[in-house]
């Protein structure tokens, strides 16, 4: 009994933490986002903190985790919308823009400072796996109904758009593209990547 007690009291601790940290991120910005405020307005001690985490980096990281699962969500329902591949893709980056910029201090903190790349954190790289994998089941749906080319890994595929889309993430976390760009941006980039996947370009 005293164990459970105990654990239930170490994760709300650890939940207290990440939910503060993100918290002060978003009003504050990562920068005062310290340690040291982090664990004065959760009434815990420096080394409490470090029972918990290494290191500010790792509060992110479960930030992230908690904020992938929106990803996989948009792209299940866009696996079951009765629309082209061309449609999915516009659609579900629609979504993504209009997630970055309606919370926009988490996420240029994300991809300014988050490894939301592959991790070597177990839970944050089963995270980063599952909505990789969701992204993968559309081009996978695609090749299926004869729409994209099969002469290609629907990885490849995955990977060829996934990385124009972040690319572009980028440089909007970095000032280069501007709020009103970013969805315009992500559109012709999806447009320049089917040039290279669909069927009916194969030659």
């Amino acid at each position: 009994m005293a164990t459970g007690l105990r654990e239930r009291k170490k994760s709300r601790t650890r939940i207290l933490i990440v939910d503060t940290m993100l918290d002060l991120i978003r009003r504050e910005g990562y920068e005062f986002a310290t340690i040291e405020e982090i664990c004065r307005r959760c009434e815990v001690s420096i080394p409490t903190f470090y029972n918990y985490f290494t290191s500010k980096d790792a509060v992110l990281g479960q930030i992230y985790i908690r904020t992938s699962q929106q990803f996989i969500d948009q792209m299940e329902e866009q696996l079951d919308a009765e629309t082209s591949i061309k449609e999915k893709l516009v659609k579900f980056a629609s979504l993504v823009a209009s997630d970055i910029l309606e919370d926009s201090s988490l996420w240029r903190t994300l991809l300014l400072y988050g490894d939301v790349r592959p991790s070597s954190d177990l839970m944050q790289h089963q995270v980063t796996q599952a909505v990789e994998n969701s992204f993968v089941a559309l081009f996978i749906q695609g090749q299926h109904d004869k729409t994209l080319r099969d002469d290609q890994s629907p990885e490849l595929q995955c990977l060829i758009v996934d990385a124009a889309i972040y690319a572009l993430c980028q440089r909007w976390a970095t000032g280069e593209i501007s709020d009103e760009q970013l969805e315009p941006a992500f559109n012709s980039a999806i447009g320049i990547c089917l040039v290279g996947i669909e069927k009916e370009n194969v030659s």
